[in-house]
């Protein structure tokens, strides 16, 4: 066993630990509160999701190209098309694509189907359902070509995660700030009816104006409005 092979082996760790992949994976179990399980799912849905929109555009591919072969078969046969029909076979020729890789989206197609896939996305994902069309483009502008449905997916994962995180959070803190603000109520009490407070010395006693400004307006905050929308909206889910 040497020094410089220990050196090595930490170097290697700490590389893996500084890696995209990992942080980025941290990143949604910690906004998941570390639930695997949840996080996994997510994922596999959302890919699923885009794989099924891929798996539409190209049966209409398909289906163009059958139109295509059939266009060109009465051709070629010197069977003409109906009076009123519109087809025109170069023209439709122009428009004859292949089938799209799950390895190499269409970037143009991968919004519109971002964009249908956010309307049907459901509560489970709030945070990719609120993406704006700009959004989903700057999402899919920002993705090293080509994009792999599982790259689309997994970043999609990161946003669902962190608008479920940035929940958790505010919750949590409004949570904290409504148990502060009760104490801070009972302290006030207290002080009108003693005068002092037993036990906690007056250049301890924390800040009263919230609770006497309460008293002088007859507002008394609950638990979801105890936070400005302001002090929320600094209440973000974690981005790495």
């Amino acid at each position: 066993w040497k020094t410089s092979d220990a050196i090595k082996g930490l170097s290697a760790t700490t590389d893996k630990f500084s890696s995209k992949l990992w942080t980025e994976s941290a990143e949604i179990l910690a906004n998941g509160e570390w639930n695997l399980t949840k996080s996994k799912e997510d994922y596999l849905a959302l890919k699923k999701a885009v794989k099924d929109e891929k798996t539409k555009e190209n049966a209409k591919r398909k289906t163009h190209r059958e139109l295509v072969k059939g266009l060109k078969e009465r051709a070629e046969k010197g069977v003409p098309l109906a009076s009123d029909s519109d087809f025109d076979l170069p023209a439709e020729e122009a428009k004859l694509k292949e089938d799209i890789a799950d390895d190499n989206l269409d970037p143009e197609c991968l919004v519109n189907w971002l964009i249908d896939v956010t309307k049907g996305a459901g509560r489970t994902f709030e945070g990719v359902q609120r993406l704006k069309p700009d959004d989903l483009k700057a999402l899919v502008a920002s993705l090293t070509t080509p994009i792999s449905i599982t790259a689309i997916a997994w970043q999609l994962v990161r946003i669902a995660a962190r608008y479920t995180g940035m929940n958790i959070r505010r919750y949590n803190a409004k949570k904290e700030a409504y148990k502060t603000r009760k104490y801070l109520r009972s302290l006030k009490k207290d002080i009108d009816k003693f005068g002092v407070v037993m036990g906690l010395a007056d250049e301890v006693i924390p800040d009263l104006s919230a609770v006497e400004e309460e008293i002088a307006t007859k507002k008394y905050a609950d638990r979801e409005t105890i936070l400005s929308k302001e002090e929320l909206e600094l209440i973000q889910g974690i981005d790495v």
